[in-house]
């Protein structure tokens, strides 16, 4: 047949003399050849004359974990494609499923894959083949092979994509099929061999195939297992002072056993029954140095196999060295200079690197304070001192004796100098008001003043004002913000307050400080309101009736009352005008309530005034009010 009228390049499988089931590429066009493979797939297929025959390797030349394919039949340009067993090993126990599964990852696109699988019938059973998700999505043609679990054979699994198109192919990896088993009561492990594995192209071609075997272990009721000694076993330097041994204990069958740990020489044992997986720990006192201690573990699987797992570890103790205390962390710390006279103690960590216990002592020169403590383990010691002077260099002796390790003794010296002589007084800040401060609102409630010692030291202060307006104090405090409470306070008017501090604790000289301040003005004029008369009839001196005109109509005499009021410096005095254009002066009042008696008028019988009143602050703030009225007599 000519290659160049060629359509299609079909996968068959053909049936060799030797009863193997290959691979191998069918040339013909499509249309020639569909009929045939859907009605008589097997044993109606053509084989090219120029396809050489496959000698195979042996299905029980199971040591090799790659079987190379035949040269003669693929391309050695390509990537090859790889086919393994998955998972690679497994561990069941006797009588469980399990499964593989036989994952092929193409070098090149592929469109049919064969295999046989040889396994240990002795140990396993194959169960059934199910087609996997390689092909996915075409449609396929599976072969599921021939399961002979008596020579513990698979033979001839095949499958290859069976669509319409241009040679549908996949090059993703996947899971070309699963295999189904079942674990006999034999234990052991069996191999999973991969035999006559093959993969083709698109064009039918052999490709370059690597094969992965696999193993399954059949294992039965096993006795308990040992991990994580503690010590580790063959352990060197073990400080005496560990007081346990522990190990891991696990059965991998979950059942329950008895256990032993045994020392030898005798530190101590401990035992446990009926228990389950766990880190099991035996207490251990009185470990010499360098000794060598062996101790013996044992676990009987009661609940299960019945056997006896024993283990034996050893460790050895560090060696007779014993290092001496050592010390860190002084306070103050060596040369230190400027140390305030007030500093109550002096410490140092003292620590013994084997964790022995030792006795140590404080001592100073000149003696301001010593300490001690005997039998104590590692950590801060402390000694109180008192009575330190300024500018004076102070020695401190530290002297630590490991009794109960090395029996050394450990001594330092360590020195500071206080503060110089010189104590300064208490300083004063950030002063509230400010000094020389102008327009302070005549509602502030408080005088506040930082008053801060150098040293530190306690003193008493003063805050006192003039004019007064308030004053406070304090007996030995300490550097803060101290305040004074104040009220009272009149418009543009200049206030002066005096701070005094005196160092009691310390230098015992005294600060003393003046501010000022000056309050805001008053520029808001009074508030005033005319209560009498207002709009209506009044006949000697008595409201008869309101009027709807805004004048008011009065008869006789009648006493004019103005109601005042100023929130800032007060009213100093109302003033009474009437006429017509209210400028003529009757008269004022500067005491509330505010009033002026109004009699007849130049003995006119009928006149229209506009009554005016004037009301002044003390600061000469001025308000006016006016109401028209018409006197008569």
């Amino acid at each position: 047949m000519n290659r160049n009228i060629i359509n299609k390049m079909t996968l068959v499988l053909v049936i060799s003399f030797a009863g193997l089931l290959v691979f191998t590429p069918f040339l013909g066009t499509w249309e020639e050849n569909e009929s045939n493979l859907e009605s008589s797939f097997i044993t109606n297929t053509k084989v090219p004359n120029n396809v050489p025959s496959v000698d195979y390797i042996s299905m029980r030349d199971l040591n090799r974990d790659v079987i190379p394919p035949d040269n003669s039949l693929v391309d050695p340009f390509v990537d090859p494609t790889n086919v393994s067993i998955d998972p690679s090993s497994q561990t069941v126990g006797p009588g469980d499923s399990f499964t593989v599964d036989i994952y092929v990852e193409p070098g090149e696109p592929i469109m049919g894959v064969a295999f046989w699988l040889s396994f240990d019938p002795s140990l396993i059973h194959a169960d059934s083949v199910t087609e996997g998700d390689l092909f996915d999505p075409y449609n396929t043609i599976f072969n599921p092979g021939s399961i002979d679990n008596v020579a513990g054979v698979i033979s001839n699994v095949w499958g290859i994509i069976w669509e319409s198109g241009s040679n549908p192919t996949v090059s993703d990896p996947g899971v070309f099929c699963t295999i189904s088993f079942t674990a006999q009561s034999s234990t052991g492990t069996s191999v999973l061999g991969l035999d006559n594995v093959q993969a083709t192209n698109a064009t039918g071609e052999y490709t370059t195939i690597n094969v992965y075997n696999g193993s399954v272990t059949i294992q039965g009721n096993v006795p308990p297992v040992f991990s994580n000694e503690n010590p580790s076993d063959g352990a060197m330097g073990v400080p005496i002072s560990t007081s346990s041994l522990s190990v891991t204990i696990e059965d991998p069958e979950g059942d329950s056993f008895d256990w032993t740990i045994e020392t030898s020489p005798n530190v101590g044992s401990s035992s446990g029954s009926g228990e389950g997986n766990g880190t099991k720990t035996c207490t251990i006192s009185g470990l010499a140095y360098s000794t060598t201690y062996t101790w013996y573990v044992n676990a009987t699987d009661t609940g299960g196999s019945g056997q006896t797992t024993s283990e034996s570890y050893t460790f050895t103790t560090e060696s007779v060295q014993n290092d001496p205390p050592a010390f860190s962390n002084e306070n103050p710390p060596e040369g230190a200079i400027d140390v305030p006279i007030t500093t109550s103690s002096l410490s140092v960590y003292i620590s013994d690197p084997e964790g022995d216990s030792f006795d140590w002592s404080i001592e100073t020169s000149p003696d301001v304070g010593s300490s001690g403590g005997s039998g104590e383990g590692n950590g801060t010691k402390s000694c109180s001192v008192s009575g330190l002077s300024y500018g004076t260099t102070y020695t401190w002796f530290v002297n630590a004796s490991d009794l109960g390790g090395s029996g050394q003794t450990t001594s330092e010296v360590y020195t500071f100098t206080t503060e110089s002589g010189v104590n300064d007084p208490p300083v004063f800040s950030n002063e509230n008001p400010s000094d020389g401060a102008i327009d302070v609102l005549v509602s502030t409630s408080s005088l506040s003043v930082y008053i801060s010692d150098p040293e530190g030291d306690s003193f008493d202060w003063t805050i006192e004002t003039s004019p007064n307006i308030g004053s406070n104090s304090g007996t030995d405090e300490s550097n803060d913000t101290k305040i004074c409470s104040i009220s009272s306070l009149n418009y543009g008017t200049t206030y002066t307050w005096y701070v005094n501090a005196t160092d009691t604790g310390g230098s015992g000289q005294t600060t003393e400080e003046i501010y000022t301040f000056t309050t805001e003005e008053d520029t808001i004029p009074p508030d005033v309101k005319i209560h009498k008369p207002v709009r209506g009839l009044y006949i000697n001196n008595k409201k008869i009736r309101p009027f709807i005109l805004r004048i008011a109509l009065i008869i006789g005499d009648i006493t004019i009352e103005v109601n005042a009021t100023d929130e800032g410096s007060g009213i100093d005095r109302v003033e009474f005008y009437i006429g017509l254009l209210g400028t003529e002066s009757l008269g004022n009042d500067n005491t509330e309530p505010y009033t002026f008696n109004w009699t007849r008028y130049r003995l006119r019988f009928c006149h229209m005034h506009m009554l005016t009143v004037k009301a002044y602050d003390n600061i000469g703030n001025m308000a006016t009010k006016r109401i028209f009225v018409r006197k008569i007599l």
